[in-house]
C-alpha cells in the first residue's frame, strides 16, 4: 500500500471517529469536548507527543544513572557537595527534531481547521512561516522546562543521597520526574497551547489584512468532569483578538493539563 493511500485511509478513519460521541470512546480518548473541531487528531498528537517525551525521559534516566555510577562508584567516595550536572545528561538531538516536526504539524493542522470556517481569505504563506517559528520556539521552551525540572529534582535527590548512608543510586533515579502521567500532562498542555496559538495567529493576520473588520476570540472549555473553575468561568467568553481573558490569558491553556479550545471569528 503506497503512502498516498495510507494517508487518505488515515484521514478517513479520523473523519469517522471524529464524529463519534464521547460516550462511545475509550477513556483515554475522552479528554476533549465532543464538539471540538479536529478533536481526535488533537488527541492523537497528544499521544504521539507523550511518546516522544517518554522516550526522552528514558534516555535521560539511563544517562543519569550511568553518570551517577561513575561519579559515585563507592559510598566511601561520596563527597558532601553535589557536583555540577554536565549538559550531556540533558542533550537529546533526536527528541529535539521530533518535537519540532510534531509542533509544526499540529500548528499547521490548527491553521487548516481555521481555514475551513474562515470568512476571509488570508496570506497563508505568512502563517506557514509563523508555524515554523512557533515550532522552533515552543520546542526550545518545552525542552528547557523539562530539563530545568529534572535538574532541580536530581540536585535535591543527590543531596539526600549524600546525606543518607543507606540510600542507593537506584533510589536517586527513582525520585526523578520521569513518570508516564507527567509525559501525558505535558503533552496535553502543549497540544492545547499549539492549537490555541495557531488560531490566535490566524486571527491576528486577519486583523492585519482587514483592519476594518472586528476580529474576536472565544474561549471554549472542555466541559466534562475534569473542567476546573478557571476554565468553566471562561467558557464561551468572547473578547477582541488583541485583548486578554480574565486571569491574563491570551488563550488556552490556563493551567497544566488544560484541554480547552480557542475559536476566532469576525464581526462585520
Amino acid at each position: 500500500m503506497n503512502e498516498l493511500v495510507i494517508t487518505k485511509a488515515h484521514g478517513l478513519i479520523i473523519s469517522i471517529l471524529d464524529g463519534i460521541d464521547n460516550d462511545l470512546l475509550p477513556d483515554e480518548l475522552k479528554t476533549r469536548d465532543k464538539d471540538e473541531p479536529g478533536r481526535l487528531r488533537k488527541m492523537l498528537y497528544e499521544k504521539k507527543l507523550a511518546r516522544i517525551i517518554s522516550k526522552r525521559f528514558k534516555r535521560q534516566k539511563e544517562k543519569i544513572a550511568a553518570w551517577l555510577s561513575m561519579r559515585y562508584p563507592e559510598r566511601s567516595k561520596v563527597v558532601k557537595e553535589p557536583p555540577p550536572l554536565p549538559d550531556d545528561l540533558f542533550n537529546d538531538d533526536e527528541s529535539d527534531a521530533e518535537l519540532h516536526r510534531l509542533f509544526t504539524g499540529a500548528y499547521m493542522h490548527g491553521i487548516n481547521l481555521h481555514e475551513e470556517t474562515a470568512s476571509f481569505n488570508l496570506d497563508y504563506s505568512v502563517i506557514n512561516e509563523a508555524a515554523l517559528a512557533w515550532a522552533h520556539k515552543n520546542s526550545l521552551s518545552l525542552v528547557k522546562d523539562i530539563n530545568d525540572t529534572t535538574r532541580s529534582t536530581i540536585r535535591t535527590a543527590i543531596g539526600s543521597f549524600v546525606e543518607t548512608p543507606g540510600m542507593t543510586i537506584g533510589d536517586v533515579v527513582n525520585q526523578l520526574p520521569f513518570d508516564t502521567s507527567r509525559a501525558f500532562m505535558v503533552a496535553r498542555t502543549e497540544i492545547t497551547r499549539t492549537y490555541g496559538q495557531a488560531e490566535l495567529q490566524a486571527g491576528i493576520e486577519t486583523k492585519k489584512e482587514y483592519p476594518d473588520v472586528r476580529v474576536t476570540k472565544t474561549w471554549l472549555a472542555a466541559l466534562n468532569e475534569r473542567t476546573c473553575d478557571i476554565c468553566g468561568a471562561l467558557h464561551e467568553v468572547e473578547i477582541e483578538i488583541d485583548e486578554q481573558f480574565a486571569g491574563g490569558y491570551d488563550g488556552p491553556p490556563a493551567h497544566p493539563n488544560c484541554a480547552c479550545d480557542l475559536s476566532v471569528g469576525t464581526r462585520i
